[in-house]
């Protein structure tokens, strides 16, 4: 019998098992027991160490009823993070909805080299594709200093990145643009970064069902034709006046297409073209430098 049909009130301890137990067949023993932890936390709002020491507590029957229906929607397939709304990232909360994507813990290493390079600067910066605004508000975070912007084709996601800018006090400029075909204000910038669609439609069926059917195709996907699609147009358009002269271009890029994109990058008119891999070891990141030929 499972708790949603025992009458007497389960502990927290029987309620976290048995949301690993439903979660174990979609994605593993060991991930399912990590999802159940931070579905608890996070419906509520409990620490790491608040759920340690209270295992052995009842949860109340509406408490355990909202936990069993987001299991339910997990165990379905549907993203953990669209199920509790918000992620962690770089240390921080965001909101996030089916409108973006679901950052990713090696965005966290771009975020960190743009403001390395930073330091102390007082640089304009903008994220083109923000999303959920992860990259554009943790950089304002990381270095106050800066003027971050964010421009995204989809008002949705600039609803969720104005909303996790405002729930952590920083000023960021937002703008809704289509980088392939609309204009960009405020240009130029001494850095552009971006993490772009970058996954050709045909590497689909090797990917998580979760990914695929949840998360917007708009952010995810490039077509098969043209995996460089993104880097190309921004790269040119830096080079034509959205980047300023000295100014760094960043990007995150599809791992199979590392040397191709640096290339790009070279063959577009940067200096310093710099690939490096994340902490998985593959090519993650590209880092180039704009400097206009006499």
């Amino acid at each position: 019998m499972s708790i949603e049909q025992k009458p007497s009130l389960p502990n927290l301890a029987a309620v976290r098992r048995e949301l690993a137990q439903r979660f174990e067949p979609v994605y593993g023993a060991a991930e399912a027991r990590c999802m159940a932890q931070i579905l608890v936390e996070d419906l509520l709002g409990l620490t790491p160490t608040e759920v340690a020491l209270r295992l052995a507590d009842a949860v109340s029957a509406s408490d355990c009823e909202r936990l069993m229906q987001a299991g339910r929607r997990i165990a379905a397939g549907e993203p953990l993070q669209y199920v509790t709304g918000s992620v962690v990232f770089a240390g921080r909360r965001f909101a996030v909805s089916p409108s973006v994507l679901i950052p990713r813990p090696e965005t966290q290493e771009l975020v960190a080299w743009v403001a390395a390079e930073a330091g102390g600067r007082a640089l304009s910066v903008l994220d083109v594709g923000t999303g959920s605004g992860c990259i554009a508000v943790s950089l304002k975070a990381e270095r106050a200093q800066l003027r971050v912007s964010g421009c995204d084709v989809s008002a949705d996601a600039l609803a969720v990145a104005r909303a996790n800018a405002d729930a952590h006090g920083l000023p960021v400029a937002w703008f809704e643009a289509d980088i392939l075909s609309g204009d960009v204000p405020g240009a130029p910038y001494d850095v552009v970064v971006s993490n772009p669609p970058y996954i050709c439609r045909r590497e689909m069926g090797a990917m998580s069902a979760n990914v695929v059917e949840h998360e917007p195709h708009l952010a995810l996907f490039v077509p098969d034709s043209d995996p460089l699609l993104f880097y190309r147009v921004i790269a040119r358009r830096c080079v034509a006046g959205l980047l300023a002269p000295g100014g760094s271009l960043f990007f995150e890029i599809n791992e199979a297409y590392g040397p191709q994109a640096a290339r790009l990058l070279a063959d577009t008119g940067f200096e310093n073209v710099e690939l490096r891999k994340d902490f998985w070891g593959k090519d993650r990141m590209l880092r180039a430098t704009f400097r206009p030929r006499p």
